[in-house]
């Protein structure tokens, strides 16, 4: 699929959307959001990961806002990152970008957006493999996601209020991956508008590779199904095995987004936490 920049546009702002509805429905507890006349930025300063402080959906015509978007991470002390999609991107974008000291990302920065219309293209998964997270498994559910990727105190308290606060909400969908009864994989779906937007998932490291994933993103696949989702949407890094399971879902790569961050964004106090 080779995608124009009108359906770049359209996917990074519909993503950003997901988002800012999804912060939204969780009281945007410790998320600030900033919209910049399409393009949308999201900072967490409990959660110093470039991934969740990040802009979506700049275009050449927002070449003119970079200065206010790198002004705005500025004012809250963390480091500017623009996903910038390919088809976005233009010699006049980038200089602008390059003008306020960003680089693209050799390591990592570089993702996929993935889009199709959901299928049924394998059995569901057995009931003992996977199970949908219930009110009273919302603890053991983060306890998994700490387990996989520790964070701070702080971050893990705004983590359970959002949680508990959407658990309940039509549209939202949690996921555990059971080896032998234990937990040891979690993903996520939210259904916008139609739009079923596979938000995340993550593996205990001694489990990958025996398709945990791929069991998630099919029991997602259902559920969006299920109720009536017309396009399913992931963001995932490219080349990834993420990447190849959604190959098999049915979804297509639209095109690559790259990452662009100052240089030394590693070593800011705010990722380096000195």
């Amino acid at each position: 699929m080779d995608a124009s920049p009108e359906l770049a546009r359209t996917l990074d702002r519909a993503e950003a959307r997901a988002w800012r509805i999804r912060e939204e429905r969780a009281g945007g507890m410790g998320i600030n959001v900033r919209d910049f006349g399409g393009p949308v930025g999201f900072v967490s300063a409990l959660h110093p990961v470039p991934e969740a402080n990040r802009v979506l959906g700049l275009t050449e015509d927002d070449a003119g806002a970079v200065a206010d978007v790198v002004a705005w991470f500025a004012e809250q002390n963390v480091p500017p990152r623009i996903d910038l999609a390919e088809p976005s991107s233009s010699p006049r974008l980038e200089a602008a970008l390059r003008d306020a000291g960003l680089e693209p990302m050799t390591d990592g920065g570089a993702s996929v957006v993935m889009t199709g219309r959901p299928r049924r293209y394998a059995p569901p998964p057995e009931p003992k493999r996977v199970r949908r997270v219930a009110g009273d498994d919302v603890d053991r559910y983060l306890a998994l996601q700490a387990r996989i990727e520790p964070i701070g105190e702080d971050e893990q308290v705004r983590r359970e209020i959002v949680a508990l606060a959407t658990q309940q909400l039509t549209g939202v969908h949690r996921y555990v991956a059971m080896v032998d009864g234990d937990p040891v994989a979690w993903a996520e779906a939210h259904m916008i508008d139609g739009t079923l937007y596979l938000t995340g998932a993550a593996t205990v490291p001694a489990h990958r590779g025996v398709g945990c994933h791929s069991t998630l993103v099919r029991v997602r696949i259902l559920a969006g199904i299920a109720e009536g989702s017309r396009q399913a949407v992931a963001a995932v890094p490219a080349g990834s095995t993420a990447q190849r399971n959604m190959e098999r879902a049915g979804l297509e790569v639209a095109y690559t987004r790259r990452a662009w961050m100052p240089p030394q964004w590693a070593v800011t106090p705010f990722y380096s936490g000195d």
